[in-house]
């Protein structure tokens, strides 16, 4: 017998001694020890040996759980070095005494391979593990008892060389494998929930390399199933809710719902306070907190959470050992913490500090590390924050170097390579406005439309570099700049999905202002498309892209009496989840939040996952068009339907856009443009600002008399020149020369301005003193709408509205209101509500408490939010006396203060889940009511007047500014007067004529303080 053989059937009964005695202490022997080594030094790298490797992995493993920690690793990789070959080698080479059964024999070792793999980051050792599990899975029974540990290991090694190499197949072979094990594990067992957390974490990962949002809403629900079973004293819990922490994350990158980056912040804060000092995933869920916390302070502004982001950042990389196969990521996320610090703070040595630690990132990362772009893409935002502090041109190109080092690193259809594109274009762009260099305007247009076309991108980043493109390309390539702000705005019904709260709809559409005045200023000027096709595409464009959040809901609000005769329970079904979609923020924020700010549902109807209602009203919309005579119910309006909306008047959609500034008429004959150059976007702007400067100081109290008339005359030559350059050429356009005959009716007119001309009296445009008067309301009484498709709506609402003699009013009127300083009395408000209620058929008055005279005596109840809705529904006409608020930044909480303005506002949000079906007049005698304030959502027309328009009014009066208490009585006696017929009824139908009327006897009193009238507008049918 050779010594080879001699040393094997020694270490071989060795180990039989070890399993039948059931202990560990020989393998720690002497004798034990020399003969290994002696052994060891026998073999070969390439003599095939199997058999001694076998053996001596098995001594090696069984040393390995023998000795004491911090003795025992030299033995686990020993033992990994020896059984590997054994596992992953054909098993044929092994003499049948040794060869085990691999479900049974190899898992133990597999696991020490595994979670060496996993310690090493070993690119050969990892395929080892893999390879090993997959031979075990295959060898193991269905039934048999480990398979679900098995199943587990197996994800757990591929998911490992995924990180390590991205292919994609390894992570959808470890999902499979996870959802047999979930599958396989009965619901009440202990473990479930660990496995639903390796599967949602799966599924994580499977959206950031695929960016397919349906598995990040899959991984969220079964994470949530995770940690909704799992006790808050399970050692699992925190690791599950760092998975969900950074899962929430992730899709608030995707979508931007503020609610979900929350709750991934309470996650992440969980799991990291969970964790003890000494756990080996502590520096993860820091640095998961750290980048959290930053996305968080760049959408919200809130200091305290930058702060917070360096700080536990800087403790995930001081944590990590140096050879940490994570600690690059680390390293990049305090990076990136540090130069948003730098930005928001100037501190020039937090941007030496992110360029440090990104540039050890960068070097540390192999050049195959999947996120090594992302690292590089992080420190070309930082050297891009240093060249725009030093102006410096070689930081200039190392930023773009950096970028294009960033881009070639991505896989091409990575979805986080439409920003790293975007970055670069971006770069190539500012070189070449101070280079002139034609090939980096070039290259930069490739990066821009790349990121453009790149499907698995965020929208919003696409829509962001289709502008960016298109700007690039206007001047030489306009057919390719048109068809770019095209599809952009194609995508806009996916930056504002329907699942996201009204506020995070507002701020994702806003990231996105002006781009309809873009694509439609673009569409005009394609030399590449027919003339006669380009203003009605231009059209086209701005209806997609103008009021997209009232379009959406204005589509959702369609008659449904012919679906309820047919389809009941759809319909039924599609407005329920319709109403839990509209239900305004404060009533909806808790949706999908988990307890502790984590796990267990809360009451149905109030916490429904807003994903999960989306996804089901899509559902039921789809099975609806499916139904015999519904292919078109809820979309968007054919160019037929768009055509015919020109039968009772013009239609007049203003267009400014930095490239040129148009007007696009709408008539029964179809679409032209006319071009109007002297409203450029500067120009406009400008007047803008001067305008309601000068409103505000007609309403001064410390302004001097002087200074008012002045304001007055600043007013009045605004109208002027609008008339002069706008109104007067478009009119003669459209045949208006001149007033109507006597005795004619008169013409009407329907204004859709848009964006910023949305803040200047378009219908009070004119010449309005001394002789010659030239204006719009001395041509044409005119209206207003956001959309063509929202003018559609109001029409079908005025038409299935109840006859003039079943109207019913309601009043609500407020001389005080709790709360303002001196009660923000309005002293005409009871003068008012006296006259109005003279006026109205059958009318209800709602009035503050304490208000004088007779109009006290006939109020039956105060005027809250809660009264106003409860009572609105049995109401067509509805009419509020009362102050109005703007709200300057967030235009949904514009609103009517009412009795409890302060606890429970009547406001645009709170109005979006009305639905009112015999409403026909809403009269807001209140101040500001058709004003957005906040500029990057003019284009979206979020008022109170539109408000009450999706409400159900098809008409609705409202105003642009603040109105006088007085002559608020003058005009609404007039206007109800003019609404009244010759059999004594009210005819909502002549809401616009009356308001002209009105306001045109207001101004011919008034002539010189356009202040007084101009405000009053009609919107709707």
């Amino acid at each position: 017998m050779g010594e080879r053989e001699e040393l094997r059937t020694g270490v071989g009964a060795l180990l039989q001694q070890v399993v039948s005695a059931q202990d560990l202490s020989p393998v720690l022997e002497r004798d034990a020890l020399r003969r290994a080594t002696r052994l060891t030094q026998l073999l070969r790298d390439d003599d095939g040996d199997l058999q001694s490797r076998y053996l001596l992995g098995w001594l090696h493993w069984y040393r390995y759980q023998a000795l004491p920690d911090g003795q025992d690793q030299q033995d686990l990789a020993a033992a990994v070095g020896m059984l590997t070959p054994c596992f992953v080698a054909d098993t044929a080479g092994l003499p049948e005494p040794l060869l085990p059964v691999l479900a049974h024999q190899a898992t133990p070792t597999a696991e020490a391979l595994l979670e060496y793999a996993l310690g090493s980051g070993d690119q050969s050792v990892l395929d080892s593990a893999a390879g090993l599990w997959q031979r075990i899975l295959a060898a193991a029974p269905a039934d048999h008892p480990n398979r679900v540990a098995i199943l587990a290991n197996l994800a757990s090694a591929l998911q490992a060389r995924f990180l390590r190499t991205a292919t994609p197949a390894d992570l959808d072979t470890a999902i499979d494998a996870l959802r047999q094990a979930v599958e396989t594990l009965p619901a009440d067992h202990p473990y479930r929930g660990g496995m639903l957390s390796n599967l949602g974490n799966g599924l994580r990962l499977r959206f950031w390399r695929t960016g397919a949002p349906a598995d990040l809403d899959t991984a969220i629900d079964t994470l949530r199933q995770a940690a909704n079973l799992t006790p808050g004293d399970h050692p699992y819990r925190a690791g599950i809710l760092a998975n969900l922490g950074n899962a929430l994350q992730a899709r608030y990158g995707h979508t931007g719902a503020l609610g979900d980056l929350d709750t991934a912040v309470d996650a992440l804060r969980q799991a990291t306070d969970a964790a003890s000092a000494d756990e080996p995933h502590r520096a993860e869920r820091l640095a998961s907190l750290g980048f959290a916390l930053q996305a968080r302070f760049e959408r919200t502004g809130v200091e305290s959470d930058l702060e917070t982001a360096v700080e536990v950042s800087r403790q995930a990389v001081d944590v990590a050992p140096a050879d940490h196969p994570d600690r690059t990521t680390y390293l990049s996320i305090l990076g990136n913490a540090l130069r948003a610090r730098y930005e928001h703070t100037g501190v020039r040595a937090d941007l030496d500090a992110a360029i440090d630690a990104l540039r050890q990132a960068t070097d540390a990362a192999p050049a195959d590390e999947p996120n090594r772009a992302t690292y590089l893409s992080i420190l070309g935002n930082a050297l891009r924050a240093r060249y725009e502090h030093t102006e410096a041109r070689a930081d200039l190109d190392a930023t773009i170097d950096t970028f294009r080092q960033a881009t070639d690193a991505a896989p091409v259809d990575h979805p986080n390579r439409a920003s790293m594109l975007f970055n670069l274009g971006a770069t190539l762009r500012t070189r070449f406005e101070h280079t002139g260099a034609q090939a980096d305007r070039d290259t930069a247009l490739w990066a821009q439309a790349s990121a453009a076309g790149l499907e698995s991108a965020a929208p919003s980043t696409r829509v962001q570099a289709a502008r960016a493109a298109a700007y690039l390309a206007a001047e030489s390539q306009p057919g390719l700049a048109a068809g770019l702000v095209e599809d952009a705005v194609r995508l806009l019904p996916e930056v504002a999905l329907r699942q996201l709260e009204r506020a995070d709809q507002e701020h994702a559409i806003g990231s996105s202002a002006g781009l309809a005045a873009d694509a439609a200023a673009l569409a005009l000027a394609d030399t590449t498309t027919p003339a006669p096709e380009r203003a009605p595409r231009a059209l086209r464009l701005l209806e997609a892209a103008r009021a997209v959040l009232l379009s959406q809901a204005l589509d959702t609000r369609s008659d449904l009496s012919e679906l309820r005769d047919r389809h009941p329970e759809l319909a039924a079904r599609f407005s329920e989840l319709r109403d839990l979609l509209d239900r305004p923020d404060d009533t909806s924020s808790s949706m999908g939040m988990l307890s502790d700010g984590i796990g267990a549902e809360a009451p149905e109807r109030r916490t429904r996952d807003r994903h999960h209602v989306a996804e089901e009203f899509a559902a039921v919309m789809a099975e609806i068009r499916e139904q015999d005579g519904f292919a078109s119910f809820a979309l968007p309006l054919t160019d037929e339907q768009l055509m015919a909306q020109a039968t009772a008047g013009p239609v007049v959609a203003f267009n400014i856009s930095s490239y040129r500034s148009d007007a696009l008429l709408l008539t029964a004959d179809g679409v032209t443009s006319l071009p109007l150059p002297a409203l450029t976007f500067e120009a406009v702007t400008g007047r803008i600002d001067a305008f309601h400067q000068a409103l505000y100081t007609t309403t001064d109290p410390d302004a001097r008399a002087v200074d008012r008339v002045g304001a007055q005359a600043e007013i009045r030559e605004i109208l002027g020149w609008l008339w002069d350059n706008a109104a007067e050429p478009i009119l003669s356009a459209l045949g208006h020369h001149e007033p109507p005959p006597e005795g004619r009716p008169w013409p009407r007119l329907w204004w859709a301005p848009g964006g910023l001309l949305g803040m200047l009296p378009i219908h009070a445009a004119g010449h309005h003193t001394g002789p010659g008067r030239r204006s719009v309301m001395d041509r044409v009484v005119s209206s207003y709408t956001p959309t063509i498709g929202a003018l559609r709506h109001a029409r079908q609402r005025a038409g299935a509205g109840p006859r003039p003699r079943d109207h019913r009013a309601l009043i609500v009127a407020m001389p005080t209101t709790p709360g303002l300083p001196g009660q923000g009395r309005l002293e005409q408000v009871p003068r008012e509500a006296a006259l109005v209620h003279a006026h109205l058929p059958r009318p209800l008055l709602l009035a503050e408490p304490g208000t004088p005279g007779d109009v006290a005596a006939s109020a039956q109840e105060v005027p809250t939010k809660a009264v106003v809705l409860a009572h609105l529904p049995g109401r067509t006409i509805a009419h509020f006396a009362c102050h109005g608020f703007t709200h300057p930044t967030d235009p949904s909480k514009s609103l009517l203060l009412l009795h409890d303005h302060r606890d429970d506002p009547l406001n645009v949000a709170s109005l979006a889940s009305v639905v009112l079906d015999h409403a026909q007049l809403a009269y807001l005698s209140a101040c500001s009511t058709a004003l957005t304030a906040e500029v990057t959502l003019l284009d979206e027309a979020i008022h109170l007047t539109s408000a009450f328009q999706l409400a159900g009014f098809p008409h609705v009066i409202g105003t642009l500014w603040q109105i006088n208490d007085a002559l608020a009585v003058t005009v609404a006696d007039a206007f109800y007067t003019a609404l009244r017929t010759s059999d004594g009824t009210l005819d909502t139908a002549r809401s616009a004529h009356a308001l002209h009327h009105a306001v045109r006897a207001a101004r011919d009193a008034f002539p010189a303080t356009p202040s007084l009238w101009a405000a009053y507008l009609h919107a709707g049918a």
